[in-house]
């Protein structure tokens, strides 16, 4: 797990203003160090962000209770639980939370769970930059454009 913090912007101005000059807090759980840099690296070229890493489930999980982040990006398989495990006990927190699950495999029943749990979209890999922007984009629409601030 570690922290990737990039500058925040300079605030000023109202309340709301300086909440979405703040960098972006997103979480990635993979076990996969690879996929985890990949999606680093892509995030790091699209926003603005604080970017978390969580190596399995029960790692994913203390991260997102001790980082809320605004975006998460979570694997359906990963060891010590499951991605739909995770996203259950996310969903029972946070209910409005915006989670991608990201798979390589996903079988439809996966899929159908996590769609049933309310997941906000699906990344399969390997993964394009493209899709992560539309991800960030979907995110963007959800919250009224507030919050997310491009990279740059």
């Amino acid at each position: 797990m570690s922290d990737h913090p990039a500058p925040a912007a300079a605030s000023g101005g109202t309340a709301a203003a300086r909440a979405a000059d703040k960098p972006l807090r997103i979480l990635i759980a993979d076990d996969t160090p690879a996929i985890r840099e990949i999606l680093v690296r892509m995030l790091r070229q699209s926003v603005d962000a604080q970017v978390y890493e969580a190596r399995n489930g029960p790692e994913a999980l203390r991260e997102y209770r001790a980082r809320l982040p605004q975006v998460t990006f979570l694997d359906i398989d990963m060891p010590g639980a499951d991605g739909l495990t995770v996203l259950k006990e996310i969903r029972s927190a946070e209910p409005q939370a915006f989670v991608v699950m990201v798979s390589a495999h996903g079988s439809l029943e996966k899929v159908q769970e996590a769609v049933a749990l309310g997941v906000a979209g699906f990344v399969v890999k390997p993964f394009s930059s493209r899709r992560i922007a539309e991800m960030l984009r979907k995110f963007a629409q959800s919250v009224g454009n507030r919050g997310l601030v491009p990279a740059g």
